[in-house]
Protein backbone atom coordinates (compact mmCIF):
# COMPACT_ATOMS: atom_id res chain seq x y z
CA UNK A 1 0.00 0.00 0.00
CA UNK A 2 1.27 3.82 -0.79
CA UNK A 3 2.66 5.45 1.86
CA UNK A 4 1.24 9.25 2.34
CA UNK A 5 3.80 11.85 3.33
CA UNK A 6 3.32 15.14 5.79
CA UNK A 7 6.95 16.06 5.06
CA UNK A 8 6.84 19.18 2.03
CA UNK A 9 9.80 20.42 1.06
CA UNK A 10 9.36 24.10 0.76
CA UNK A 11 12.21 24.64 -1.28
CA UNK A 12 10.30 23.33 -4.34
CA UNK A 13 8.38 25.93 -4.63
CA UNK A 14 9.81 29.98 -5.50
CA UNK A 15 8.82 32.94 -3.51
CA UNK A 16 5.25 33.27 -5.78
CA UNK A 17 4.04 29.99 -5.41
CA UNK A 18 5.10 30.03 -1.22
CA UNK A 19 3.08 33.35 -1.10
CA UNK A 20 0.13 31.76 -3.14
CA UNK A 21 0.26 28.53 -0.33
CA UNK A 22 0.05 31.10 2.51
CA UNK A 23 -2.49 32.62 1.19
CA UNK A 24 -4.54 30.08 0.27
CA UNK A 25 -3.97 28.34 3.99
CA UNK A 26 -5.57 31.59 5.40
CA UNK A 27 -8.46 32.05 3.17
CA UNK A 28 -9.21 28.38 3.80
CA UNK A 29 -9.63 29.13 7.44
CA UNK A 30 -10.94 33.08 6.96
CA UNK A 31 -12.65 33.83 3.65
CA UNK A 32 -12.20 37.63 4.95
CA UNK A 33 -8.58 37.38 4.67
CA UNK A 34 -7.58 39.28 1.55
CA UNK A 35 -3.99 39.88 -0.46
CA UNK A 36 -2.06 42.82 -1.55
CA UNK A 37 -0.21 42.75 -4.68
CA UNK A 38 3.63 43.70 -3.49
CA UNK A 39 4.84 44.46 -6.62
CA UNK A 40 3.95 48.15 -6.72
CA UNK A 41 5.01 48.09 -2.91
CA UNK A 42 3.33 46.46 -0.39
CA UNK A 43 3.95 48.91 2.69
CA UNK A 44 4.98 45.63 4.99
CA UNK A 45 1.75 43.91 3.77
CA UNK A 46 1.59 40.52 2.33
CA UNK A 47 -2.12 39.65 3.66
CA UNK A 48 -4.70 41.79 6.16
CA UNK A 49 -8.13 41.26 7.45
CA UNK A 50 -9.95 44.41 8.13
CA UNK A 51 -9.94 47.46 6.50
CA UNK A 52 -6.46 48.18 4.88
CA UNK A 53 -5.61 51.73 6.16
CA UNK A 54 -6.68 50.12 9.92
CA UNK A 55 -6.81 46.34 9.48
CA UNK A 56 -7.21 44.19 12.35
CA UNK A 57 -4.78 41.61 11.34
CA UNK A 58 -1.77 42.01 9.15
CA UNK A 59 0.37 38.92 7.65
CA UNK A 60 3.51 38.93 6.31
CA UNK A 61 5.10 36.03 4.40
CA UNK A 62 9.12 35.15 4.22
CA UNK A 63 10.52 32.74 1.72
CA UNK A 64 13.90 31.59 2.78
CA UNK A 65 15.73 29.08 0.42
CA UNK A 66 18.48 28.01 3.01
CA UNK A 67 18.03 29.04 6.36
CA UNK A 68 16.47 31.35 8.90
CA UNK A 69 19.55 33.06 10.59
CA UNK A 70 20.71 36.73 11.82
CA UNK A 71 20.42 37.82 7.87
CA UNK A 72 17.11 36.66 7.95
CA UNK A 73 16.15 37.89 11.13
CA UNK A 74 17.03 41.51 9.95
CA UNK A 75 14.72 41.19 7.25
CA UNK A 76 11.95 40.28 9.39
CA UNK A 77 12.53 43.24 11.66
CA UNK A 78 12.75 45.70 9.10
CA UNK A 79 9.33 44.29 7.60
CA UNK A 80 7.71 44.93 10.81
CA UNK A 81 9.40 48.05 10.98
CA UNK A 82 7.68 49.34 7.35
CA UNK A 83 4.19 48.47 8.65
CA UNK A 84 4.84 50.17 12.05
CA UNK A 85 5.45 53.46 9.89
CA UNK A 86 2.15 53.65 8.77
CA UNK A 87 -0.37 51.68 10.84
CA UNK A 88 -0.84 50.76 14.51
CA UNK A 89 -2.85 49.05 17.48
CA UNK A 90 -3.18 45.73 14.59
CA UNK A 91 -2.35 42.26 15.45
CA UNK A 92 1.20 40.63 13.43
CA UNK A 93 1.32 37.67 12.08
CA UNK A 94 4.74 36.20 10.42
CA UNK A 95 4.51 32.99 8.32
CA UNK A 96 8.24 31.47 7.20
CA UNK A 97 9.10 28.81 5.25
CA UNK A 98 11.99 27.89 7.39
CA UNK A 99 12.37 26.74 11.08
CA UNK A 100 14.36 28.84 13.70
CA UNK A 101 17.54 27.88 15.06
CA UNK A 102 17.57 28.48 19.59
CA UNK A 103 19.95 31.26 18.40
CA UNK A 104 17.07 32.46 15.97
CA UNK A 105 14.03 31.98 18.23
CA UNK A 106 15.87 34.35 21.09
CA UNK A 107 16.48 36.92 18.11
CA UNK A 108 12.58 36.40 17.59
CA UNK A 109 11.66 36.61 20.64
CA UNK A 110 13.91 39.65 21.59
CA UNK A 111 12.07 41.22 18.49
CA UNK A 112 8.58 40.56 20.79
CA UNK A 113 10.38 42.33 23.42
CA UNK A 114 10.93 45.52 21.89
CA UNK A 115 7.50 45.73 21.00
CA UNK A 116 5.76 44.09 23.96
CA UNK A 117 2.77 46.45 23.47
CA UNK A 118 1.86 44.62 20.19
CA UNK A 119 0.73 41.01 19.62
CA UNK A 120 3.21 39.09 17.68
CA UNK A 121 2.60 35.85 16.53
CA UNK A 122 5.10 33.28 14.13
CA UNK A 123 4.20 30.20 11.97
CA UNK A 124 7.28 28.17 10.91
CA UNK A 125 7.74 25.43 8.54
CA UNK A 126 6.17 22.68 10.60
CA UNK A 127 3.24 24.44 11.52
CA UNK A 128 2.80 25.24 8.00
CA UNK A 129 2.76 21.61 7.28
CA UNK A 130 0.75 20.87 10.16
CA UNK A 131 -1.95 23.51 8.49
CA UNK A 132 -1.44 21.91 4.95
CA UNK A 133 -2.47 18.31 6.32
CA UNK A 134 -5.43 20.06 8.02
CA UNK A 135 -6.35 21.61 5.03
CA UNK A 136 -6.52 18.93 2.32
CA UNK A 137 -7.87 20.87 -0.29
CA UNK A 138 -4.75 23.28 -0.39
CA UNK A 139 -2.34 20.29 0.26
CA UNK A 140 -3.92 18.59 -2.87
CA UNK A 141 -3.10 22.05 -4.66
CA UNK A 142 0.21 22.44 -3.93
CA UNK A 143 1.51 18.67 -3.16
CA UNK A 144 -0.62 16.00 -4.63
CA UNK A 145 0.06 12.40 -3.75
CA UNK A 146 -0.42 9.19 -4.16
CA UNK A 147 -4.09 8.88 -2.84
CA UNK A 148 -4.74 12.12 -4.65
CA UNK A 149 -4.12 10.39 -8.13
CA UNK A 150 -6.22 6.92 -6.96
CA UNK A 151 -9.25 9.45 -6.79
CA UNK A 152 -8.50 11.41 -9.92
CA UNK A 153 -8.03 7.42 -11.87
CA UNK A 154 -11.05 6.34 -9.90
CA UNK A 155 -13.25 9.09 -11.38
CA UNK A 156 -12.03 8.23 -14.90
CA UNK A 157 -14.46 6.97 -17.35
CA UNK A 158 -15.19 3.03 -16.99
CA UNK A 159 -14.38 3.04 -13.38
CA UNK A 160 -17.41 3.48 -11.51
CA UNK A 161 -17.00 3.15 -7.57
CA UNK A 162 -17.66 6.83 -7.04
CA UNK A 163 -20.82 6.60 -9.19
CA UNK A 164 -21.54 4.06 -7.13
CA UNK A 165 -21.96 5.71 -4.05
CA UNK A 166 -23.20 8.79 -5.90
CA UNK A 167 -25.74 6.18 -6.76
CA UNK A 168 -26.71 5.03 -3.70
CA UNK A 169 -27.07 8.03 -1.94
CA UNK A 170 -29.46 8.93 -4.48
CA UNK A 171 -31.54 6.54 -3.99
CA UNK A 172 -31.66 7.13 -0.05
CA UNK A 173 -32.64 10.73 -0.48
CA UNK A 174 -35.57 9.35 -2.99
CA UNK A 175 -36.77 7.45 -0.16
CA UNK A 176 -36.68 9.98 2.36
CA UNK A 177 -40.43 10.40 3.55
CA UNK A 178 -40.14 14.65 4.66
CA UNK A 179 -38.69 16.41 1.41
CA UNK A 180 -37.33 18.95 3.43
CA UNK A 181 -34.35 16.74 4.52
CA UNK A 182 -31.39 15.42 2.70
CA UNK A 183 -29.76 12.41 4.06
CA UNK A 184 -25.93 11.61 4.26
CA UNK A 185 -23.78 8.59 5.42
CA UNK A 186 -20.86 8.84 7.38
CA UNK A 187 -18.31 5.48 7.52
CA UNK A 188 -15.04 4.47 8.69
CA UNK A 189 -15.80 1.03 6.75
CA UNK A 190 -16.85 -0.47 9.57
CA UNK A 191 -19.69 1.20 11.50
CA UNK A 192 -21.98 4.00 9.23
CA UNK A 193 -24.16 7.40 10.93
CA UNK A 194 -27.19 8.23 8.81
CA UNK A 195 -27.25 12.31 9.48
CA UNK A 196 -30.30 14.45 7.93
CA UNK A 197 -29.66 18.02 7.13
CA UNK A 198 -32.18 20.45 5.57
CA UNK A 199 -31.77 20.56 1.68
CA UNK A 200 -30.69 23.81 0.26
CA UNK A 201 -33.15 26.52 0.08
CA UNK A 202 -34.54 25.16 3.69
CA UNK A 203 -34.39 28.36 5.82
CA UNK A 204 -37.21 27.96 8.55
CA UNK A 205 -36.80 26.14 11.58
CA UNK A 206 -37.89 21.99 11.46
CA UNK A 207 -38.92 20.53 14.96
CA UNK A 208 -37.96 17.24 14.95
CA UNK A 209 -39.94 15.58 18.26
CA UNK A 210 -41.94 17.06 21.15
CA UNK A 211 -40.05 16.06 24.64
CA UNK A 212 -41.98 15.69 27.62
CA UNK A 213 -40.97 14.77 31.23
CA UNK A 214 -42.21 11.92 32.75
CA UNK A 215 -41.17 11.83 36.38
CA UNK A 216 -39.26 14.94 38.35
CA UNK A 217 -36.03 13.55 37.23
CA UNK A 218 -36.72 14.44 33.82
CA UNK A 219 -38.56 17.51 34.15
CA UNK A 220 -34.91 19.24 36.43
CA UNK A 221 -32.97 18.01 33.85
CA UNK A 222 -34.92 19.61 30.87
CA UNK A 223 -35.01 22.68 32.72
CA UNK A 224 -31.26 22.88 33.33
CA UNK A 225 -30.38 22.34 29.75
CA UNK A 226 -32.71 24.89 28.94
CA UNK A 227 -31.57 27.71 31.17
CA UNK A 228 -27.97 26.69 31.76
CA UNK A 229 -26.91 24.33 28.91
CA UNK A 230 -26.46 21.54 30.87
CA UNK A 231 -26.45 18.18 29.22
CA UNK A 232 -27.81 15.31 30.39
CA UNK A 233 -28.73 11.81 29.75
CA UNK A 234 -32.31 9.85 30.70
CA UNK A 235 -33.76 6.27 30.70
CA UNK A 236 -37.38 6.40 28.92
CA UNK A 237 -38.79 5.93 32.72
CA UNK A 238 -37.76 10.07 32.83
CA UNK A 239 -38.28 11.51 29.35
CA UNK A 240 -40.53 10.83 26.21
CA UNK A 241 -40.29 11.57 22.32
CA UNK A 242 -42.78 12.12 20.25
CA UNK A 243 -41.33 12.31 16.68
CA UNK A 244 -42.64 14.67 14.56
CA UNK A 245 -41.55 13.72 11.68
CA UNK A 246 -41.34 10.84 9.34
CA UNK A 247 -38.01 9.33 8.33
CA UNK A 248 -37.12 5.61 6.92
CA UNK A 249 -35.39 4.57 9.29
CA UNK A 250 -36.10 1.12 11.65
CA UNK A 251 -37.90 3.46 14.36
CA UNK A 252 -37.11 0.58 17.64
CA UNK A 253 -37.15 1.17 20.82
CA UNK A 254 -34.76 3.90 22.69
CA UNK A 255 -33.13 2.83 26.30
CA UNK A 256 -31.65 6.39 26.52
CA UNK A 257 -31.62 10.06 25.53
CA UNK A 258 -28.83 12.03 25.63
CA UNK A 259 -28.94 16.36 25.27
CA UNK A 260 -26.37 18.88 25.64
CA UNK A 261 -26.35 22.55 23.96
CA UNK A 262 -24.64 23.44 21.05
CA UNK A 263 -21.36 25.54 21.41
CA UNK A 264 -20.64 28.53 19.71
CA UNK A 265 -18.15 27.34 16.43
CA UNK A 266 -18.53 31.15 15.17
CA UNK A 267 -17.81 33.42 17.75
CA UNK A 268 -18.53 37.00 16.90
CA UNK A 269 -15.61 39.59 17.23
CA UNK A 270 -16.78 43.13 17.80
CA UNK A 271 -14.75 46.63 18.18
CA UNK A 272 -16.45 47.98 21.10
CA UNK A 273 -15.66 52.18 21.63
CA UNK A 274 -16.05 53.74 25.02
CA UNK A 275 -18.03 57.00 23.50
CA UNK A 276 -18.26 57.66 19.76
CA UNK A 277 -16.31 55.43 16.95
CA UNK A 278 -13.01 57.44 16.20
CA UNK A 279 -9.53 57.28 16.07
CA UNK A 280 -9.30 58.64 19.52
CA UNK A 281 -11.82 57.01 21.90
CA UNK A 282 -10.62 53.91 23.64
CA UNK A 283 -11.41 50.33 22.24
CA UNK A 284 -11.03 47.06 22.65
CA UNK A 285 -11.56 43.53 20.38
CA UNK A 286 -13.80 41.36 21.96
CA UNK A 287 -14.56 37.67 20.82
CA UNK A 288 -18.47 36.70 22.06
CA UNK A 289 -19.79 33.23 22.56
CA UNK A 290 -23.18 32.34 23.71
CA UNK A 291 -22.44 30.98 27.90
CA UNK A 292 -25.80 30.76 28.62
CA UNK A 293 -28.91 30.41 26.34
CA UNK A 294 -32.03 29.70 28.11
CA UNK A 295 -35.98 30.37 27.64
CA UNK A 296 -36.04 34.00 29.27
CA UNK A 297 -32.49 35.45 28.77
CA UNK A 298 -29.53 34.58 26.48
CA UNK A 299 -25.68 35.42 27.59
CA UNK A 300 -23.30 36.73 24.89
CA UNK A 301 -19.78 36.91 26.80
CA UNK A 302 -16.04 36.94 26.42
CA UNK A 303 -14.95 35.15 29.31
CA UNK A 304 -12.76 33.07 27.69
CA UNK A 305 -10.67 35.70 25.60
CA UNK A 306 -7.42 35.26 27.69
CA UNK A 307 -5.85 38.50 26.00
CA UNK A 308 -9.15 40.89 26.86
CA UNK A 309 -8.68 43.13 30.00
CA UNK A 310 -12.11 43.09 30.53
CA UNK A 311 -14.74 40.83 30.90
CA UNK A 312 -17.66 41.50 28.99
CA UNK A 313 -21.12 40.02 29.38
CA UNK A 314 -24.68 40.96 26.74
CA UNK A 315 -27.64 39.98 28.67
CA UNK A 316 -30.38 40.00 25.82
CA UNK A 317 -33.87 38.56 25.94
CA UNK A 318 -34.70 35.50 24.17
CA UNK A 319 -37.96 36.20 23.26
CA UNK A 320 -38.74 38.99 21.69
CA UNK A 321 -42.48 40.92 20.72
CA UNK A 322 -42.19 42.06 17.66
CA UNK A 323 -45.30 43.88 17.96
CA UNK A 324 -43.82 46.01 21.16
CA UNK A 325 -43.74 49.94 20.13
CA UNK A 326 -40.51 49.69 22.46
CA UNK A 327 -36.94 48.07 21.52
CA UNK A 328 -35.70 44.71 23.95
CA UNK A 329 -33.61 46.16 26.58
CA UNK A 330 -29.89 45.02 26.52
CA UNK A 331 -28.14 44.53 30.30
CA UNK A 332 -24.19 44.79 29.61
CA UNK A 333 -22.23 43.66 32.36
CA UNK A 334 -18.20 44.47 32.88
CA UNK A 335 -16.02 43.40 35.46
CA UNK A 336 -11.87 44.33 35.11
CA UNK A 337 -9.67 41.96 34.77
CA UNK A 338 -6.30 42.92 35.16
CA UNK A 339 -4.26 40.18 36.71
CA UNK A 340 -2.62 38.01 34.73
CA UNK A 341 -2.57 40.78 31.65
CA UNK A 342 0.86 42.87 31.03
CA UNK A 343 0.82 46.83 32.42
CA UNK A 344 0.04 48.53 29.24
CA UNK A 345 -2.97 45.89 28.12
CA UNK A 346 -4.29 46.75 31.98
CA UNK A 347 -3.90 50.33 31.11
CA UNK A 348 -5.76 49.94 27.76
CA UNK A 349 -8.80 48.43 29.83
CA UNK A 350 -8.72 50.81 32.91
CA UNK A 351 -8.59 53.77 30.32
CA UNK A 352 -11.56 52.40 28.43
CA UNK A 353 -13.81 52.16 31.69
CA UNK A 354 -12.84 55.32 32.42
CA UNK A 355 -13.97 56.91 29.72
CA UNK A 356 -16.95 54.59 29.55
CA UNK A 357 -17.96 56.27 33.37
CA UNK A 358 -17.49 59.56 31.74
CA UNK A 359 -19.62 59.54 28.95
CA UNK A 360 -21.81 56.98 29.22
CA UNK A 361 -21.93 56.04 25.46
CA UNK A 362 -20.86 52.74 23.99
CA UNK A 363 -20.29 52.11 20.59
CA UNK A 364 -20.04 48.92 18.68
CA UNK A 365 -19.20 47.74 15.23
CA UNK A 366 -17.69 44.79 13.21
CA UNK A 367 -13.98 44.94 13.25
CA UNK A 368 -13.92 44.62 9.40
CA UNK A 369 -16.45 47.57 8.54
CA UNK A 370 -16.57 51.36 8.63
CA UNK A 371 -16.53 52.76 12.44
CA UNK A 372 -19.25 55.43 10.62
CA UNK A 373 -21.66 52.20 10.37
CA UNK A 374 -21.01 51.71 14.61
CA UNK A 375 -24.51 51.04 16.78
CA UNK A 376 -24.45 53.57 19.56
CA UNK A 377 -26.32 52.41 22.68
CA UNK A 378 -26.50 54.34 26.60
CA UNK A 379 -24.96 53.09 29.37
CA UNK A 380 -27.51 54.25 31.92
CA UNK A 381 -27.31 52.34 35.01
CA UNK A 382 -24.09 52.45 35.62
CA UNK A 383 -22.48 53.44 39.52
CA UNK A 384 -18.95 52.75 39.62
CA UNK A 385 -18.36 56.46 41.11
CA UNK A 386 -14.84 57.35 40.44
CA UNK A 387 -13.61 53.86 40.85
CA UNK A 388 -12.56 53.44 37.07
CA UNK A 389 -11.29 56.68 37.19
CA UNK A 390 -8.48 55.84 39.98
CA UNK A 391 -8.15 52.74 38.13
CA UNK A 392 -6.90 54.42 35.08
CA UNK A 393 -5.25 57.17 37.23
CA UNK A 394 -3.43 53.82 38.99
CA UNK A 395 -2.18 51.94 35.96
CA UNK A 396 -0.90 55.35 34.44
CA UNK A 397 1.52 55.97 37.32
CA UNK A 398 2.72 52.71 37.18
CA UNK A 399 3.39 52.27 33.42
CA UNK A 400 5.25 55.55 34.03
CA UNK A 401 7.31 53.83 36.78
CA UNK A 402 7.72 50.74 34.52
CA UNK A 403 8.86 52.53 31.28
CA UNK A 404 11.40 53.96 33.70
CA UNK A 405 13.10 50.45 34.55
CA UNK A 406 12.44 49.33 30.98
CA UNK A 407 9.64 46.43 31.70
CA UNK A 408 6.46 45.38 31.13
CA UNK A 409 5.16 43.14 34.12
CA UNK A 410 2.37 41.11 34.08
CA UNK A 411 -0.04 42.34 36.94
CA UNK A 412 -0.02 40.01 39.82
CA UNK A 413 -1.93 40.31 43.67
CA UNK A 414 1.07 42.01 44.88
CA UNK A 415 0.11 45.49 43.32
CA UNK A 416 -2.92 45.46 45.53
CA UNK A 417 -1.09 46.08 48.65
CA UNK A 418 -1.06 49.44 50.59
CA UNK A 419 2.90 48.69 50.96
CA UNK A 420 3.28 49.12 47.05
CA UNK A 421 0.55 52.17 46.88
CA UNK A 422 3.53 53.80 48.62
CA UNK A 423 6.25 52.97 47.24
CA UNK A 424 4.66 53.61 43.67
CA UNK A 425 3.65 57.35 44.79
CA UNK A 426 7.02 57.81 45.74
CA UNK A 427 8.73 56.81 42.72
CA UNK A 428 5.65 58.63 40.94
CA UNK A 429 6.48 62.12 42.61
CA UNK A 430 10.01 61.92 42.17
CA UNK A 431 9.68 60.97 38.13
CA UNK A 432 7.50 64.15 38.02
CA UNK A 433 10.44 65.96 39.36
CA UNK A 434 13.12 64.51 37.86
CA UNK A 435 15.37 67.02 36.01
CA UNK A 436 13.60 69.66 37.01
CA UNK A 437 14.59 72.61 39.41
CA UNK A 438 12.81 74.47 41.72
CA UNK A 439 12.66 77.14 44.74
CA UNK A 440 11.87 75.95 48.06
CA UNK A 441 12.40 74.44 51.07
CA UNK A 442 14.11 70.68 50.96
CA UNK A 443 13.42 68.37 54.58
CA UNK A 444 15.51 65.26 55.54
CA UNK A 445 16.73 63.31 58.24
CA UNK A 446 20.73 62.40 59.39
CA UNK A 447 20.58 59.56 61.58
CA UNK A 448 23.98 58.96 61.40
CA UNK A 449 26.33 62.34 61.27
CA UNK A 450 29.43 63.79 62.71
CA UNK A 451 29.04 67.06 64.76
CA UNK A 452 32.40 68.36 63.64
CA UNK A 453 31.64 68.62 59.99
CA UNK A 454 28.04 69.98 59.90
CA UNK A 455 28.36 73.83 59.23
CA UNK A 456 26.61 76.46 61.57
CA UNK A 457 22.98 76.98 60.62
CA UNK A 458 22.25 80.02 58.47
CA UNK A 459 25.17 79.31 56.13
CA UNK A 460 24.92 79.00 52.59
CA UNK A 461 26.53 76.08 51.03
CA UNK A 462 25.82 73.68 47.88
CA UNK A 463 24.36 70.16 48.72
CA UNK A 464 24.44 66.65 47.10
CA UNK A 465 22.12 64.29 49.23
CA UNK A 466 22.07 60.34 47.34
CA UNK A 467 19.11 58.20 48.33
CA UNK A 468 18.55 54.75 46.53
CA UNK A 469 14.92 53.65 47.08
CA UNK A 470 13.44 50.75 45.68
CA UNK A 471 10.39 49.06 44.57
CA UNK A 472 9.11 45.19 43.80
CA UNK A 473 6.82 45.24 40.15
CA UNK A 474 5.34 42.06 40.28
CA UNK A 475 8.34 40.06 41.40
CA UNK A 476 10.95 42.81 39.93
CA UNK A 477 13.74 44.17 41.84
CA UNK A 478 13.54 47.88 40.48
CA UNK A 479 16.25 49.83 42.12
CA UNK A 480 16.79 53.87 41.38
CA UNK A 481 19.68 56.03 42.50
CA UNK A 482 17.99 59.99 43.23
CA UNK A 483 20.74 62.53 43.51
CA UNK A 484 19.74 65.65 44.99
CA UNK A 485 21.87 68.94 44.06
CA UNK A 486 20.80 71.97 46.79
CA UNK A 487 22.22 75.87 46.97
CA UNK A 488 20.65 77.62 50.05
CA UNK A 489 20.90 78.19 53.57
CA UNK A 490 20.88 75.27 56.05
CA UNK A 491 18.72 74.96 58.92
CA UNK A 492 19.49 71.71 61.58
CA UNK A 493 18.36 71.19 65.17
CA UNK A 494 19.11 67.96 66.85
CA UNK A 495 16.27 65.53 68.12
CA UNK A 496 15.83 62.06 69.68
CA UNK A 497 19.83 61.43 68.78
CA UNK A 498 18.64 62.50 64.61
CA UNK A 499 19.65 66.01 62.83
CA UNK A 500 16.75 67.60 61.57
CA UNK A 501 17.83 69.05 58.55
CA UNK A 502 16.15 72.16 56.00
CA UNK A 503 17.39 73.84 53.26
CA UNK A 504 15.96 76.62 52.12
CA UNK A 505 17.24 77.83 48.03
CA UNK A 506 17.36 76.00 44.86
CA UNK A 507 16.92 72.15 44.30
CA UNK A 508 17.33 69.85 41.60
CA UNK A 509 16.51 66.06 41.54
CA UNK A 510 18.32 63.94 39.03
CA UNK A 511 17.61 60.30 38.76
CA UNK A 512 18.51 56.89 37.08
CA UNK A 513 17.82 53.09 37.70
CA UNK A 514 20.05 50.83 39.14
CA UNK A 515 21.00 47.88 36.82
CA UNK A 516 20.99 44.63 38.49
Amino acid sequence: MAELKDDFDFNTLDPDRWENLCFALLHARNPLVRRVNGHGGDEGIDAYVGSFEMPAVIYQFKYFKNSLGKTQVRQVKDSLDAVLAKRCGFKWILMCSKDPTPETMRALDGLRGEHSDMDIEYHFASEIAAMLVECPKVRKEFYPNIQDQLEAISLQAGNRPIDMIRNGMKRLNDVVCDDRFQATVITDGNASTMVYTAKPGVTEEIPLFNVRAKSEVGFTALMALQREGKPFTLSSNDIELEPLISLPDDEGEYVSVSAFSTPDKHPSTLLLYAGDANNSAPFLYVTLKTVRLGTEVGVRSNADQKECPIIIEFKYPVSIDIEAATAPNLRVDFTPRYEGHTVKTALKGARFLAELAENRRLSVCSPYGDPEDASYCAVTDLDVDDTWERQATFFEALLRVCQFFGINPTIDSSCQTEEFFDGLAYFTRKLEMKDRSWSGTLSFTLVDFKKDIMRPSGDECAFVIDETPFLDICGIHCEARVRYVSKGKLKSKEKAGALICEIVGEHTIYMDKVLP
